[in-house]
Order: C-alpha cells, then structure tokens, then sequence
C-alpha cells in the first residue's frame, strides 16, 4: 500500500497482512508508532516529490503522483535491466 507525507514529503510503501485488513509491520514499526524518521526508513519508497495529494494506479499500471505545490505529475515505472 502507498501512502503520502505531507510532513516528510515521502512516499511509503507498506507491505498488507495476506488477508489484506492490517499493515504488516516489522523491527521499530512493528509498535505502530514512528518515533522518528530514522524508524521510517525501511518504508520509505521515495522523496522530493513535494505534497503529494492524490496516487493513483494508471491503466497501464504504473503509480501516478500529483503534486500540489508544483503542479506537477509523477510517473512511477519499475526499475528495468538495461
């Protein structure tokens, strides 16, 4: 699941229970609690995208970002061999 920050301007991605009703939390997280950023850094999927106000899957399947500051839109695509 992909989640936005808008204190940290990050993107998250947290692994889902196999039922799919809870976050499957791990190490310092597994409290649900972040007590720092420090804890955050096994989750964190990317940064600098700004506030991220809306994510999307697209009809091709990659994540699609809209970023309220500037306006702009962030395509996602998976990191492929060269």
């Amino acid at each position: 699941m992909f989640v936005a920050d808008f204190n940290n301007n990050y993107l998250y991605d947290f692994d889902l229970s196999e039922d799919r009703t809870r976050l499957n939390l791990e190490g310092d997280l597994e409290d649900k609690i972040a007590n720092d950023n420090e804890e955050l850094e096994n989750v964190v999927f990317g940064q600098g995208f700004g506030v991220i106000t809306d994510i999307k899957e697209g009809p091709d399947g990659y994540l699609y970002l809209l970023s309220h500051i500037n306006g702009n839109i962030y395509w996602i695509v998976p990191n492929l061999p060269m």
